[in-house]
Order: C-alpha cells, then structure tokens, then sequence
C-alpha cells in the first residue's frame, strides 16, 4: 500500500500522541448557539494530555468548538479548557483540547501521572 494511502485510510491504525488515563469524574460541556449557551452534563472516561472522553446525556455537532469543565484529583480548582468535539458513537464523544497555558497544562500531566493507564 502507497503510504499517502494508508495515511488517509480510515481503517489504518493510528496511533495516539499521548497515552490515554482513566478518569471517572463529572463534566459540563457549553457550546454556544446563535449567541445562546447551551450545556451538556456527562461523565468523561479517559483523559490525556491532547483531551479526553466522554459519554454525554445531549448531543453536540462535531467539529464544534466548546468549554468543557471537570475537577481533577490534583488540581486545586475545576478546570475549564476550550476543546473541539469529536463524535464517536451515539453517546460517547472525544475532546481535543486546544492551545492552553503552562499551568493548566501541568495540572493535566501531573493527574495523568497518578492515574491508571486506560486500556
């Protein structure tokens, strides 16, 4: 297989930046929507440095660019980071995280670091 192929082939494997964590905590997703914020409650799944997983009781157009908030084991105060929405079946959505700073950045490796490796 040509390799510019395989690398637009969606069964190709690709793999992650970033190694994935168990996170079981509470999540808020706000998307706003001709000027109107809309929130999506839910319970995220995994978190890596790059983003993290979710199963979310709404719906959110994918590509959309929202704010998501969760509390972290570690970390003194919830965190809000901006994120862009990845659909993944019915229910269970990817978030991208986009550009954050140095600090909200190390509050996310150091949780990372103490907690379980998601399978």
């Amino acid at each position: 297989m040509h390799e510019s192929t395989r690398e637009r082939s969606p069964s190709w494997p690709r793999k992650r930046r970033f190694p994935r964590f168990k996170l079981d905590t509470t999540i808020r997703v706000t998307e706003v929507h001709s000027g109107l914020p809309h929130t999506v409650k839910g319970r995220s799944r995994e978190i890596s440095e790059a983003g993290m997983g979710g199963i979310l009781v709404g719906e959110l157009p994918p590509g959309q660019t929202v704010l998501i908030e969760f509390p972290l084991p570690t970390a003194r105060q919830e965190l809000t980071l901006r994120a862009l929405v990845h659909r993944h079946s019915t229910s269970h959505y990817g978030f991208e995280f986009l550009p954050t700073s140095a600090v909200v950045l190390q509050d996310i490796r150091r949780a990372c670091e103490n907690l379980p490796a998601h399978s």
